[in-house]
């Protein structure tokens, strides 16, 4: 942990006042002054990660201008049921329902379209609550209720750009090269890939 505030110096076994060989080296205590002075480190070069939303993440971000990241560790056990064969079988069937009636709802009021959007409604109706289930078994998602994020998401977005389970994940990607680019969702008005022109009416 690094103190915002506070003149505590940085510990390590090669620490020596007023020369610190960052690179390659493992530090523990230290404050915001003597990172900035012995590195010559930029606000917006530093990738700060802690796992405690307030206490480690807030102060980076919205006074010191760093890049942060967050420890999650319940991720994990989440991760395992996204990617368990009985969801992605119940999002998959989830989406293409969603698809058919948006699709089948161009042709409504015709007496056909009605039978198989209420038939549509219903079999999606019954996937939600089998996904329900899946996550109530799992003391629900920490990230999203139905549609909606939590607000323990919007807070994490707020305060970390990036977050995963465990750091020694990141030891998958080059830091020299690679860039965490954030995906785009398009709002309710917007035109995605696959969609046509909008229509004002």
């Amino acid at each position: 942990e690094v103190y915002c505030e506070g003149n505590i110096p940085f510990s390590g076994e090669v620490y020596c006042e007023g020369n610190i060989p960052f690179s390659g080296e493992v530090y523990c205590e230290g404050n915001v002054r003597d990172l900035h002075r012995l590195t010559g480190w930029q606000p917006c070069n530093i990738l700060y990660f802690g796992d405690q939303m307030y206490a480690d993440l807030a102060e980076p971000v919205l006074n010191q201008g760093w890049h942060t990241g967050a420890i999650i560790r319940e991720l994990e056990r989440e991760i395992e049921l996204l990617n368990s064969a009985e969801h992605q079988h119940n999002m998959f069937i989830l989406k293409e329902l969603n698809n058919l009636i948006r699709e089948v709802q161009r042709f409504l009021p015709d007496p056909t379209a009605v039978h198989y959007t209420d038939l549509w409604c219903i079999e999606r109706k019954q996937v939600r609550a089998e996904l329900r289930r899946l996550h109530i078994s799992e003391f629900c998602s920490s990230f999203r209720t139905h549609l909606m994020p939590t607000l323990f998401y919007r807070r994490l977005s707020r305060f970390a750009e990036i977050y995963t389970s465990n750091l020694t994940n990141l030891a998958h990607y080059h830091p020299s090269h690679y860039r965490f680019t954030p995906v785009r969702q398009d709002l309710p008005h917007e035109i995605s890939g696959n969609s046509g022109m909008l229509d004002n009416d």
